[in-house]
């Protein structure tokens, strides 16, 4: 063992770890620093790692305390933390502290032998808790903090483990015994610098339950159902926030079980757990390593496909921008966008060879072969729910663009990219509505991870709120400001998978919609803007004409109250379909 390793300096003095290799036998060594980096260097590939967070109500306890040794005959090196308590700093620099150990770890894995794909963040009581806290929150900004000098690292884990941890300090004074509020009351007080009720977005924010995302990894909870300190509901909320996503959880209730003690921490259950974790637990990637197959590049690339509902108010690269830097899918990455197609087609005419391409392609090419060509993180498809209904030849019943989608779908992860199905629709008509079962129905048949249901949630806010106007009043073919702040709204779920309440802004970039007359009034004005207009490099790449469209210098505006209206509507269509692809 090592003792006392610093990962991280702060204003008040230094933030250190103990490490502890793997057992081959025999009891723990103090070797030094290069000693230990030999003793520990014989698993091909790295060893597995455990992150342990010791407990004490947030404002006491020591890294010393590491129930969990036996792992270390599992094959597992530990890593017990020390971080600032509520003494010293309150919430989230206990969060901002243990997710610098988990980057200093990965920044020293080679030395360490890590494994820098398989680490297990775990603790208990206070500990458990942080645990689940660091384990689901990635890319949430405010709680990756900036200490230590390995910010480059990802503090993201691939398993959580939480012995008798809260999950929920919105209700867990609710639901404590008086002895639980005796110890729960001080601590939170310390922890927060107030009640849970006195300072709810702080309490929200130190709630494991309202960071749960479909990129979360497995999570293993172990609770007392006679805790008197630690209300079990605390981890029967969190298994259900998990089983809401149908992510990988289980609950092992300890019969009898207080707050703490020897049956928690037997050798037979951390074997069994240990066991588990191995298999199941940083053995399975999650979401986001399927999608990009452990790619922990700083910038992803988006490929827009589609007609001018794709394109029209710099569509793609506002989503690029409200995406970028989030959590999710995303995490914490710079996303670029790009675009290929031409206005008012089905995207299945893109597979014809002598397709008539108005942006995105160079000579010869084609936008399959840009698929091929380009290196792409994802593909967003616009999949038209009345193109799938049919639309004359070559696709009476749509079959021709089911097949069209399908083709694209296996050339785009032939590629190594990712589909993404960008479900368009006015939300108007049963025409529409049945559209959208028939797309629902392709996503499944194609495996589809990332489903945009545009379309879903605009038809929901005509049914609810037919006051506002989705569509642009001079230009019913494209989406007017409420429009297009809901479909950024529903790339933002689908991307970050995290409500996007308060997330989106509410004045954007929008390109004018002039009739003739308009046009000719406003030509010098419209010159003269052009002629000033500094594109980035998404609107560099573009047609004059779309050029010109975004150096207008048009401004949409959504008021707070309507823009709140539309993200809850566009997350609660996100989650339910969610349900419906599985």
């Amino acid at each position: 063992m090592r003792e006392n390793h610093v990962y991280a300096k702060v204003a008040n003095g230094s933030l250190s770890l103990d490490f502890y290799p793997p057992l081959r036998g025999g009891d723990f060594q103090s070797p030094g620093f290069g000693e230990l980096a030999t003793e520990s260097r014989h698993h091909e590939g790295g060893n597995p790692t455990i992150v342990w967070v010791h407990g004490g109500a947030w404002r006491a306890g020591s890294k010393s305390d590491v129930p969990v040794l036996h792992w270390l005959e599992r094959g597992f090196a530990i890593a017990s933390v020390d971080y600032r308590l509520s003494t010293e700093a309150k919430f989230p620099a206990q969060v901002h502290d243990i997710k610098a150990a988990i980057r200093y770890l990965r920044g020293h894995a080679s030395e360490l032998n890590l494994d820098p794909n398989r680490f297990v963040i775990a603790g208990s009581s206070a500990g458990g808790h942080l645990a689940a806290l660091v384990g689901v929150s990635g890319g949430v900004e405010e709680l990756e903090g900036s200490i230590g000098d390995h910010v480059s690292e990802s503090s993201d884990v691939q398993a959580i483990v939480s012995f008798y941890g809260a999950s929920n300090l919105q209700s867990i004074l609710s639901q404590s015994t008086e002895h639980g509020l005796r110890v729960r009351v001080p601590a939170l007080q310390l922890l927060l610098g107030g009640q849970p009720d006195e300072v709810p977005e702080l309490a929200k924010l130190a709630s494991p339950v309202a960071h749960v995302d479909i990129s979360d990894p497995p999570l293993w909870l172990i609770h007392g159902d006679a805790d008197p300190q630690m209300p079990p509901q605390q981890s029967e909320e969190l298994r259900a926030a998990y089983e809401k996503l149908s992510l990988p959880v289980e609950l092992d209730v300890v019969a009898g079980g207080k707050h703490g003690g020897e049956e928690f921490f037997s050798k037979e259950r951390l074997g069994r757990l240990a066991t588990v974790l191995r298999q199941r637990g940083t053995a399975v990637p999650a979401v986001k390593e399927q999608l990009h197959g452990g790619d922990h590049r700083a910038t992803l690339k988006m490929l827009f496909a589609g007609s001018s509902s794709t394109y029209w108010n710099d569509m793609p690269n506002e989503i690029a921008k409200v995406i970028s830097g989030k959590g999710g899918l995303m995490q914490r990455k710079t996303v670029t966008a790009d675009l290929v197609g031409r206005s008012g087609s089905d995207i299945r005419v893109y597979l014809d060879p002598d397709c008539d391409y108005q942006y995105g392609v160079k000579p010869g090419q084609s936008f399959l072969d840009k698929v091929r060509d380009e290196p792409l993180d994802y593909v967003v498809l616009m999949t038209v729910c009345r193109f799938i209904m049919g639309d004359g030849d070559g696709n009476p019943d749509g079959q021709g663009h089911r097949d069209a989608i399908t083709q694209y779908c296996r050339e785009i992860r032939a590629s190594g990219a990712e589909p993404v199905f960008y479900e368009m629709g006015w939300g108007t008509t049963d025409r529409e509505a049945e559209g959208r079962k028939r797309l629902m129905n392709l996503a499944r048949e194609n495996n589809i991870k990332i489903y945009v249901p545009c379309s879903t949630a605009w038809a929901k806010v005509r049914s609810e709120r037919p006051d506002l106007k989705l569509q642009h009043a001079k230009d019913k073919s494209h989406p007017g400001d409420l429009g297009h702040f809901l479909n950024m709204a529903c790339f933002y779920a689908a991307f970050v998978q995290q409500s996007p309440v308060a997330q989106i802004p509410r004045t954007f970039h929008v390109w004018p919609h002039l009739d003739k007359a308009e046009k000719e009034s406003l030509e010098d004005q419209l010159d003269a803007s052009f002629e000033s207009f500094q594109p980035d490099a998404y609107q560099a790449r573009l047609p004059e004409w779309m050029r010109r469209n975004a150096g207008a210098g048009y401004v949409g505006k959504v008021s707070d109250q309507d823009a709140a209206y539309l993200e809850s509507v566009a997350w609660d269509t996100w989650l339910e379909t969610q349900e419906s692809l599985r």
